[in-house]
């Protein structure tokens, strides 16, 4: 697990099909929607917004981060708080 910009991070998962790893970042997803934030003004919900892929054989590393990257902003566009497959 690495930060991977701003707000943004980035789990690999060695020996993990899509499927499983679809199942971890919606347990991550829905674990995050309960934890309790407080301020001195506010109660924010603290969302995540996540793209589940997998490398493909013969397929550049770079290309798969950007096809994931892709799939993270049409979560986002979407209304967030979800986890998009690509």
């Amino acid at each position: 697990m690495a930060r991977w910009g701003g707000e943004e991070f980035l789990i690999l998962l060695p020996e993990t099909n899509q499927e499983s790893a679809l199942i971890l970042a919606e347990k991550v997803r829905e674990l995050a929607s309960h934890v309790p934030i407080i301020t001195c003004s506010q109660t924010p919900q603290f969302t995540i917004t996540s793209a589940v892929g997998e490398l493909h054989a013969g397929e550049d590393f770079n290309r798969c981060l950007a096809r994931i990257d892709q799939g993270l902003l049409e979560g986002k566009r979407a209304g967030k708080n979800r986890v998009v497959m690509v």
